[in-house]
């Protein structure tokens, strides 16, 4: 029986480039994910929303590409690449024009979910497509490169684009330019693509959709009172109590179906593997980790007073960093099997410089030169980790678990992007005001330094023509402000040296792990 054929055959014989042309048809697919997740502040503004809205909004979207993972197999399996593809896509571009007219932020929240539906329809059908070009050894790894480099790859693009449209225009505008990338991709799957592949369709029946809602209710009311509970003071608030209840009734309904189905949405079995779940542990744990540098786009942004395309190409530093290191990584674990642990150490250690080199530099007039190698470092670190932590994960579970492995560890990351959002926030407010608290005892008049800068203020104030009081009062606001800065920059350090010390007990901890493989090996050797 002969394989499949999906690709013209001029493609084929130009490997190569129809590698390039689907990693660009990847990017584009995937851009709609990230259009805003480093440029909140034009959409808070565009539609007058609060940042928990728009943060939802991101989510929401993430939501979507999971709920709709388990499925993927059963949906690809039936319809033809090409015409699977140019459907979605086609979907894709009436999304974004309805995205650019919505002026309502709760519509434009079901379409961000329903954009994340086509996200992973067309990201989950180029994955297999790129697994099915490669060797069976490499392809997972090389596969997962290109697809997590491109995710992130494209929400640094999308983030560099739409600071540069809402400079000029509407932010809303982004979306004339993503549509415009996305007929290309109408064009070149035309060019590419075979009209028919030669694939025999799997029925599709018995697809759980029940299932699928159930897993898309629970998720959407998990992220909800992660992002609005610290808004709302958590239980204290009905919607916060009503939103856990439902998730947590939905859960219960979720095991229960999954655990009487003969084709399951989600295999539990996977859950029985040790390897898995120190896989998930670690991924959840890098995840938390990876997103501290938002702390330091948010110092650039609020404290140091940036412009957005400064702070874009800072993030293009650190995506330099992560594409370079996951090349590097995925090159070495396709020759260095039996030492994929070490590359984690490796990984972890950078992961642990990054984080205390932050620790020691935090100041309040930071520059683009002081910022950009610590970044990248960061970046390093992500490229190291990503894909020997998917490959750990994912190598101990069989092939009938479908999916499952990867929505797993796509929900670790959904996890780890809630706990940014509400445990940051939380770790914020808990040494800001601990910090505030020191402050105040010095602010005070029988403090001689803030007597000192006081006056020296005033007299300043006094110079440009300001009344006594006037001068006084801009004085002490100043010097208020000076402390809320510096209470911001005390608790991102805290923030940042407790990351430090997790990745040293985890450095630690794998590394006790290798030691005692290699002398429980030693000794099997031996008998």
């Amino acid at each position: 029986m002969t394989s499949p054929q999906y690709f013209q055959n001029w493609a084929m014989r130009y490997r190569p480039l129809l590698y390039i042309l689907l990693l660009v048809m990847l990017l584009v697919g995937l851009a709609p994910f990230g259009l805003f997740a480093l440029n909140q502040t034009y959409v808070i503004a565009a539609f007058g929303a609060q940042p928990e809205d728009v943060s939802f909004a991101v989510q929401i979207t993430y939501v979507g590409i999971i709920a709709l993972l388990p499925i993927q197999f059963r949906l690809l399996r039936y319809f033809e690449a090409r015409s699977y593809l140019i459907t979605i896509m086609v979907l894709a571009i009436g999304m974004s024009f309805l995205s650019m007219q919505v002026r309502d932020i709760h519509v434009f929240m079901v379409l961000r979910l329903l954009t994340g539906f086509l996200t992973a329809a067309f990201g989950g059908r180029m994955l297999t497509l790129i697994f099915g070009l490669l060797k069976p050894g490499s392809g997972q790894i090389i596969g997962s490169t290109m697809f997590y480099g491109s995710a992130l790859g494209g929400i640094t693009i999308a983030g560099l684009a739409t600071a540069a449209v809402a400079d000029q225009m509407e932010w809303q505008h982004i979306y004339l330019f993503l549509m415009l990338a996305q007929i290309l991709c109408l064009v070149l799957m035309l060019l590419i693509f075979r009209s028919h592949s030669g694939a025999k369709p799997y029925p599709l029946y018995q697809v759980d959709w029940v299932s699928f809602l159930l897993a898309t209710g629970i998720l959407t009311l998990t992220v909800y009172v992660f992002l609005y509970g610290p808004r709302y003071y958590w239980l204290s608030d009905p919607r916060i109590v009503a939103a856990a209840s439902g998730a947590l009734v939905s859960v219960i309904l979720f095991v229960f179906r999954q655990s009487h189905s003969k084709r399951p949405y989600l295999h539990l079995h996977i859950f029985k593997s040790g390897q898995f779940l120190l896989g998930i542990l670690l991924l959840t744990l890098f995840y938390g980790m990876k997103d501290t540098i938002i702390l330091i786009y948010g110092l650039t942004g609020g404290v140091l007073k940036w412009n957005s395309n400064d702070v874009m190409q800072l993030a293009a530093v650190n995506l330099t960093g992560l594409v370079t290191a996951m090349a590097c990584t995925a090159w070495l674990m396709l020759r260095l099997d039996k030492k994929r642990p070490l590359v984690m150490v490796a990984g972890f250690g950078v992961m642990l410089g990054y984080h205390w080199w932050m620790y020691q530099l935090f100041s309040t007039d930071l520059s683009f030169s002081d910022l950009a190698l610590p970044v990248f470092m960061q970046g390093v670190a992500c490229g190291m980790l990503f894909v020997p932590l998917v490959g750990f994960s994912l190598a101990a579970l069989p092939s009938y678990t479908g999916f499952a492995g990867i929505t797993v560890a796509a929900m670790a990351r959904l996890a780890a992007g809630l706990n940014s959002s509400a445990g940051l926030y939380t770790l914020q407010l808990f040494y800001n005001q601990s910090n505030k608290e020191n402050f105040l005892a010095f602010l005070s008049d029988t403090n001689f330094l803030f007597t000192e800068r006081s006056a020296a203020y005033t007299r300043l104030f006094a110079s440009q023509g300001f009344a006594p009081e006037q001068a006084a009062s801009l004085g002490k606001s100043i010097l208020f402000r000076n402390t809320l800065v510096q209470s911001q920059l005390l608790t991102n350090m805290a923030i940042f040296k407790i990351v430090a010390i997790i990745s040293g007990i985890i450095i630690t901890c794998l590394l006790m792990m290798v030691i005692v493989k290699s002398l429980k090996a030693g000794r099997s050797h031996e008998t």
